[in-house]
């Protein structure tokens, strides 16, 4: 008898992870296997397609795709930049002709965007809440996947599906289906603050209720039934901030590995802020050590903390041209930041098409061109873009538009919880190279005048000999 589509796809995703794991294993002989372990997907993509010259291709080679499934949630999030949410659904038709854009504008191959040269998408799918609208999420990866068989196109191997939830549907069984017919190809996660209190304290649903144990549950399921290699994502915010070493603590008791984490751009940070940050960072860098490097949190990083020369002039954030969001309405922006759901009244909103065509209009073209010639200068003043400290300091493109009505003006906000960082970085970093017997060093660039605004006099001596 034929195969229906659903057995196909099963058949192709057991042999896609069979391949998968052969493929890299080749690659990856002749390399150190940690210094992959952290990488995110589109810079898999950019290494295992390599030039001529076994180069990895620029970061574009992969592209990401945001279908905004609904802007509804059963929550009510303390923190979410989402404050203008919606109760609309993506319907199956505008579901389809967003499907069928990229394949178009991958065979005219006319755009920068996505053409020929479009090696891999990451679909992510974000609400609201997108479990509410489960259907439509399998439906998109499905049609993806039967427009990749009948036209026999390379997407098929190099194509996945991301998304973070709440935990609050993660058990409805169109959940439970979806999740076991793609696995292999969903990137997938629960979103949880830490401990019951800390995360209840932010996360609620509408009617006051804290969201901990049902997105525990998830979680746990999850982990348990479908991977093996856990990691997680923590939202810093000053509401959490003194929280955060009972916050790592709990998920490594867990059983994470890889712990990502990031400041919100959106607060006020202040000096008092960075202070505690560098002291928590510090405490955990002591426990990090003690750990013996099984661990790996996104908040030590040795690329940080250092000067960025000409050649690094790309702007850090992809929300100017290098993603592309759908609303549930189909009508297409940059990123889901710069969508009314994110900006409410505070800007317009930036359309830059829909589903059926992008850049169309002269207004949607010369929004477009005006994101395209953002670059870390053209955005930065002297003092950021010659920082001793560049490397690592990142922004939101969208936020800097709800603050200044241009995406070409960075918010410098963040700016002190970055120098903070850094100086936990020296801390951490010099203490590693001496345990493991290295000659390396983590240099302590940043000016003296700027650390002693977090740390005093005897802290930055220390620090100081720590690097030299």
């Amino acid at each position: 008898r034929c195969m229906s589509l659903k057995e196909q796809i099963i058949i192709i995703t057991d042999l896609i992870l069979i391949i998968k794991a052969l493929f890299i294993l080749g690659r990856t002989i002749h390399v150190m296997r940690n210094k992959w372990k952290n990488e995110n997907y589109t810079d898999y993509i950019s290494r295992i397609y390599m030039d001529a010259d076994r180069e990895p291709l620029p970061y574009y080679t992969s592209r990401n795709i945001t279908f905004q499934v609904t802007d509804d949630c059963p929550m009510s999030c303390t923190y979410c930049y989402q404050g203008h949410k919606g109760h609309r659904m993506m319907s199956k038709d505008v579901a389809k002709k967003g499907v069928d854009l990229l394949f178009d504008l991958y065979e005219k191959d006319e755009g920068v965007f996505i053409n020929k040269n479009t090696k891999g998408l990451v679909i992510d799918f974000i609400g609201g809440e997108p479990l509410m609208n489960i259907e439509i999420i399998d439906y998109i990866c499905s049609y993806f996947m039967e427009r990749c068989l009948e036209e026999n196109h390379p997407w098929l191997w190099t194509w996945r599906a991301s998304m973070i939830s709440n935990g609050a549907l993660y058990f409805d069984s169109r959940v439970q289906e979806f999740l076991k017919k793609f696995r292999g190809f969903v990137s997938f996660g629960v979103t949880i603050d830490g401990p019951k209190e800390i995360h209840d304290s932010c996360r609620v649903y509408h009617d006051g209720r804290g969201n901990f144990d049902d997105a525990y549950s998830a979680m746990k399921h999850f982990n348990n039934t479908y991977y093996e290699n856990l990691g997680t994502k923590v939202t810093i915010a000053p509401e959490n901030l003194s929280n955060l070493n009972r916050i790592v603590k709990f998920f490594v008791d867990e059983g994470m590995h890889i712990i990502n984490a990031n400041c919100v751009y959106e607060a006020e940070w202040n000096e008092e802020h960075a202070k505690m940050f560098y002291s928590e960072l510090k405490k955990m860098a002591d426990y990090m050590l003690e750990l013996g490097g099984n661990t790996w949190v996104s908040l030590f990083d040795d690329f940080i903390g250092k000067p960025l020369d000409d050649d690094s002039n790309q702007n850090w954030c992809g929300g100017t041209g290098d993603m592309l969001a759908f609303d549930p309405d189909g009508i297409a922006y940059p990123c889901i930041r710069y969508m009314p759901s994110s900006l409410g009244t505070d800007q317009p909103p930036i359309v830059i098409g829909s589903v059926d065509g992008l850049w169309v209009t002269d207004e949607q073209k010369n929004a477009q061109s005006c994101l395209d010639c953002i670059t870390r200068r053209s955005q930065s003043t002297d003092e950021c873009y010659y920082c001793p400290i560049a490397s690592g300091c990142a922004w939101c493109s969208a936020w800097n538009y709800q603050c200044y009505g241009t995406a070409n003006k960075r918010c410098t906000n963040i700016c002190i919880m970055h120098k903070a960082r850094v100086l936990a970085n020296v801390y951490y970093w010099n203490k590693l190279y001496k345990i493991i017997g290295s000659d390396d060093k983590f240099e302590l660039n940043i000016s003296k005048e700027d650390a002693l605004e977090i740390i005093d006099e005897d802290e930055y001596n220390m620090l100081s000999e720590l690097s030299m």
